[in-house]
């Protein structure tokens, strides 16, 4: 709890240092290179998801395949003993 009011002091206090205005000027090339930046992130993430899809769906079939044992389990009752 401690941690928290120490996380909340110092962000109240970054709040009230800061200006409540700032004037400044975008000119085109800012815009374009923010533009840029958000076009080369959606690429990277795609690009990440397209070399890690084998590894993405093993985990999701994995995924299912435990809930879906699981539920077969509690439908069942507890575990057979064995003979």
């Amino acid at each position: 709890m401690n941690y928290l009011k120490v996380i909340s002091f110092y962000f109240a206090l970054a709040i009230l240092i800061m200006p409540t205005g700032a004037f400044a000027y975008l000119d085109p090339g800012s815009g374009s290179y923010i533009i840029q930046v958000i076009v080369a992130g959606l690429l990277g993430g795609v690009f990440v998801v397209k070399t890690f899809w084998d590894k993405i769906k093993l985990y999701a079939k994995n995924i299912f395949y435990f809930v879906k044992n699981l539920a077969i389990r509690k439908k069942d009752g507890r575990r057979k003993k064995q003979s």
